[in-house]
């Protein structure tokens, strides 16, 4: 292979990588805050607005752009398919989630709606996340999971194949808060 031949392959290596390193696959990010000391939760949920628009038909005047007039006349069946994807438990029940007003924040220069969420729950044991939404329709999409404990943190991926995340019985004895 001649020097001109490999740099031309060292080139086209160097930019497909540099295209996948460029694309943000379909991201949720969930927060939540266990430290309050009761057994209720609170958090934030963060969602994509493309991967809700592929999910929900957002667009309600079918113009090809979303506003957030469209966005708020819809927020009760966001607020539906996010509780219906998302649930919360602890000491094995499950609990009632409810989900705040929402408002537009920034990841990775993408538009993502972003909500608060509370979780009231019976009981103040171990805790659980599991999540169905947006795996259905998108084989790629990944929930980013942080969960702030009074004595630790955790963090956890779900995804199609591993829906769920559990708090473990013993913390790490890595440092992670």
């Amino acid at each position: 292979m001649s020097g001109l031949s490999r740099l031309l392959a060292a080139f086209l290596l160097w930019m497909t990588a540099w295209a996948a390193s460029a694309h943000e696959g379909s991201t949720s990010y969930l927060a939540i805050d266990a430290r309050a000391g009761s057994a209720d939760l609170a958090g934030r949920f963060e969602v994509a607005l493309i991967d809700l628009a592929w999910t929900l038909p957002l667009d309600v005047d079918a113009d090809g752009s979303l506003s957030w007039n469209e966005i708020l006349a819809r927020r009760a069946v966001i607020s539906g398919v996010l509780v219906d994807g998302l649930s919360l438990a602890r000491g094995g029940k499950p609990c009632a989630l409810s989900i705040g007003e929402p408002w537009l924040t920034d990841r990775l220069g993408l538009p993502y709606l972003s909500v608060d969420i509370a979780a009231d729950c019976e009981s103040p044991g171990s805790m659980a996340i599991a999540s169905s939404l947006l795996f259905e329709a998108d084989d790629t999409h990944r929930v980013l999971v942080s969960v702030k404990m009074p004595m630790a943190a955790h963090t956890a991926t779900l995804a199609p194949i591993s829906r769920t995340w559990s708090e473990p019985a013993v913390a790490s004895a890595w440092r992670t808060a």
